[in-house]
Order: C-alpha cells, then sequence, then structure tokens
C-alpha cells in the first residue's frame, strides 16, 4: 500500500514538469468549479495524470497490481487486480488531501467513494477516529523528525 500511495502521483509530477502553464489554468478552472480534478484534465490535455503514471508504470515494468493502483485510484470501483488495495490508496490520498498532510492541485474535488469503504470495511466511526487522533499522530511525527 506505501509504495502504491507513493507511485499514485508519478503522473502529476510529470505534469508539473512539462505542462506548467496548463496546470495553471486547470488550477484556475478547479476554483471555479466542483467538476472533479481528473476530468478537467482530460479536457486540457486530452488524458489524465492517472492514465500518464499507468503509462510509465508500465513502461518501467511495475507489477501489474502498482499499474492498477495509479490508474484507478481516484475511481477505485474501476480497479480490475485488486480492488481492496485500489481502494485503500484511495481513501489513504483523500484523508491526505483533507488533513492538510497532503498537498494536491486537485485538492478534495474526488469524494470518498463508497465503494472504496465498503471494500475495506472502513466506517465514518473510523474515519472519525482519524481525524480524532491525527493531532497525536502529528506530534509525534515531529519529535521523530527532530530527534
Amino acid at each position: 500500500v506505501f509504495t502504491s500511495g507513493l507511485l499514485c502521483n508519478t503522473g502529476k509530477i510529470v505534469l508539473s514538469q512539462f505542462f506548467q502553464g496548463i496546470l495553471f489554468k486547470i488550477k484556475n478552472e478547479i476554483q471555479e468549479t466542483e467538476e472533479p480534478f481528473y476530468l478537467i484534465e482530460r479536457k486540457y490535455l486530452g488524458y489524465t495524470h492517472m492514465e500518464i503514471s499507468e503509462i510509465i508504470l508500465k513502461n518501467w515494468n511495475f507489477p501489474e497490481e502498482l499499474v492498477d493502483v495509479v490508474a484507478h485510484y481516484s475511481n477505485p470501483e474501476d480497479a480490475k487486480i485488486d480492488p481492496v488495495l485500489v481502494s485503500l490508496v484511495h481513501i489513504a490520498n483523500t484523508l491526505a488531501v483533507i488533513s492538510g498532510i497532503g498537498i494536491d492541485i486537485g485538492g478534495i474535488s474526488i469524494p470518498l467513494s463508497k465503494f472504496a469503504l465498503d471494500k475495506t470495511g472502513v466506517s465514518e466511526k473510523d474515519i472519525e477516529l482519524y481525524f480524532t487522533k491525527l493531532p497525536e499522530l502529528e506530534a509525534h511525527i515531529a519529535e521523530l523528525i527532530n530527534q
């Protein structure tokens, strides 16, 4: 799950290096609409960062399970190989962005998938607990970093 989470935005890294002007336009449109980031990407670029990630990981001969995650983490119901793994990355990514830990040009334009919650058994109560424990976790991480 950890490796999948690290790789899921490979396409965004590529886009940020080669399409900065277009990403600026996408960012502006995101602020004016409720449309998901990946749909706005497709409108401007003809493809999404997930599709770019999928192509890159395939070319680098990554395992199909990881390719499936980067291709579908925003839409876990479309996963073809391991819907649970894709769902876990979807939930982790969404919570990281919502909590402000993760930075994402798309912001919270993609809601938490009910499919992902059902597939993993994560409940609303679990999510509430995460946000309750988050300050404690952040303090502990800061402590570890500053040692």
